[in-house]
């Protein structure tokens, strides 16, 4: 399993704007092959994090590309920061 974790900090979008964005991506994002889950956190003062999980790499990879255009073009690219990316290979994991 593969994961990549965002944040995004200082959003311009409203929160109900985000949210709706953050939703219709979830539901995107687990049509794809792959897919293991998607999760949002509300991080505070006006930042987001997300977690994405997928069977594969290259899943993921195309996963990470389908999740910058869509929130480049649902939220514009002045609605957030550059996201902080780490991603790789989960090494250990209970539960989920």
């Amino acid at each position: 399993m593969y994961t990549s974790i965002h944040r995004y900090g200082e959003l311009s979008a409203s929160p109900e704007d985000m949210t709706h964005a953050i939703r219709e991506l979830a539901v995107a994002l687990s049509k794809l092959p792959g897919f293991i889950t998607y999760l949002a956190l509300d991080c505070g003062a006006g930042a987001c994090g997300t977690i994405a999980i997928f069977d594969d790499h290259e899943s993921l990879a195309l996963a990470d590309r389908l999740a910058a255009r869509w929130v480049s073009d649902r939220l514009g690219s002045r609605s957030l920061e550059t996201p902080l990316l780490a991603s790789g290979e989960i090494i250990a994991q209970r539960g989920l």
